[in-house]
């Protein structure tokens, strides 16, 4: 995720390559969704209680997990 932000930041001494358009608007979205979602915990914290937060935490990770390995192994 950093080498493809510094791509776009235009930084491309130590490293070569290029991103499809795809991976460029993935990016954009992850980076989008992370920062709302930073915020949408951060007013959450008053409402529900430290064990719902850490088990919410938990099953996000876990989907990412299973996310990043249907990405490098695909759903067959």
């Amino acid at each position: 995720m950093a080498l493809i932000w510094l791509y776009l930041a235009g930084v491309q001494t130590f490293f070569t390559g290029t991103y499809t358009p795809v991976e460029i608007v993935l990016t954009v979205m992850i980076s989008g969704f992370s920062i709302v979602g930073i915020v949408a915990c951060r007013g959450a914290e008053a409402n529900i209680g430290r064990v719902r937060r850490i088990l919410l935490s938990m099953t996000s990770a876990a989907l990412q997990l299973a996310v990043m390995w249907l990405s490098l192994f695909g759903a067959t």
